[in-house]
């Protein structure tokens, strides 16, 4: 693993750490970077982990790094999976408050100033997300998600996931305290959000805010490989470790799931696109479609202006 941070001297502390890992997405990492940059608070760093890309994303990110002091790059020489190289970054990061951002989604504006001050009055709280717009074929949805840390604990003790962790304010000591995200032999690759948080559910409490601070990008909500990858690895994690409190919803859940995994591709992605599609139309469509356009221009900005005149894909 390799990084750019200045050896040597010691650098100020920040509140807040956002970080971004990624991997092979040289089209869009900039735009989730553009996003973080913009943000009405302003007193973060950005670390983002480039997890042993073949493509143009180490141009990408050099290009970034120089354009604003706040960025800071590892590269790992390895790929180490979405768990580790989070954890990469977390194991760097200056702020008291680690803020999770996928390279395909999107940051509104004051994203980190509502999560900040949520958590600055509750306490109790190690775990913040919020709700989010999604975006599919150029129309945007409200995704609909509790915010109730009780019913939030109850969807998580019950094998679902009712946090959108692209979308996640958190305590780095909280996420410490259990050696940041986790992996399990029995889900290597997907779910690491989920099984972090459930290790989570003694630690501390969960909320998210009422408001959709995030935009996401829905490829992978809706390809049928992904989906069917997920599904069977979170069959097997909880099959392999949750049987001790396994309950007649939860084994239909995991009968629904099996049955989902043999399904046709085509017909599994338009199963999920219908479900997503089936979220109501978004009230904030037409200021996210502003904001958007807003953050390409400055990230084709400071690509230009890195020498970048085609990524690599």
């Amino acid at each position: 693993m390799e990084s750019d941070s200045t050896h040597g001297r010691p650098s100020p502390p920040v509140i807040v750490s956002v970080v971004i890992a990624t991997r092979n997405d040289a089209q869009r990492v900039g735009f989730a970077i553009v996003s973080v940059l913009n943000q009405t608070f302003t007193d973060f760093e950005l670390i983002v982990v480039n997890d042993n890309s073949t493509d143009g994303t180490a141009r990408v990110l050099e290009s970034f790094r120089e354009a604003d002091s706040r960025i800071s790059v590892i590269t790992n020489t390895t790929q180490l999976g979405r768990a580790g190289a989070r954890n990469a970054g977390i194991m760097v990061a200056r702020g008291e408050l680690i803020a999770v951002l996928d390279s395909d989604d999107m940051m509104f504006p004051e994203r980190l100033s509502r999560q900040v001050a949520f958590m600055r009055g509750n306490g109790a709280v190690g775990i913040l997300g919020t709700l989010a717009v999604f975006e599919m074929g150029g129309q945007y949805y409200d995704a609909r998600l509790p915010t109730e840390s009780a019913v939030l604990r109850r969807y998580l003790s019950s094998g679902q996931m009712p946090i959108l962790n692209s979308s996640i304010l958190c305590r780095k000591s909280v996420l410490l305290s259990v050696g940041g995200y986790q992996s399990s032999a029995y889900s290597p690759i997907f779910n690491e959000d989920y099984i972090t948080f459930r290790v989570l559910l003694s630690q501390t409490e969960f909320a998210n805010l009422r408001d959709p601070l995030i935009l996401v990008c829905t490829d992978g909500l809706v390809n049928p490989k992904v989906i069917r990858n997920k599904l069977r690895e979170m069959n097997t994690y909880e099959v392999h470790t949750l049987h001790g409190s396994m309950s007649v919803p939860r084994i239909l859940r995991l009968v629904v799931r099996g049955l989902m995994v043999w399904l046709p591709d085509s017909l599994l992605g338009a199963l999920y696109y219908r479900r997503l599609h089936a979220g109501p139309f978004s009230q904030h469509a037409e200021t996210v479609r502003g904001l958007k356009r807003r953050l390409e221009e400055q990230k084709l900005s400071i690509e230009r202006t890195g020498g970048l005149r085609g990524i690599e894909t």
